[in-house]
């Protein structure tokens, strides 16, 4: 279990609720409602920093808490 912070958005196109792991990169889950993202991206987020310390690659120390601008480059179409 890790304690990275997780930050939930709204979709005004679709009202669907994404929570995201702003320390990990790509990491986010899609859901109906905020509690079921968030619990989404926490078991996504557990099983990418299981598959990193099994691989042994480093892991940095979760931030305290995401920026507006880490928020919306997260969100952002690629």
């Amino acid at each position: 279990m890790t304690n990275a912070p997780i930050l939930i958005v709204r979709s005004d196109e679709d009202e669907e609720h994404v929570a995201i792991v702003p320390d990990r990169r790509r990491c986010s889950a899609p859901a109906e409602s905020g509690k079921e993202a968030a619990r989404e991206a926490q078991t996504a987020h557990c099983l990418r920093f299981g598959a990193a310390r099994a691989a042994r690659v480093p892991i940095p120390a979760p931030t305290l808490r995401p920026t507006r601008s880490e928020a919306k480059a997260a969100v952002a179409p690629r």
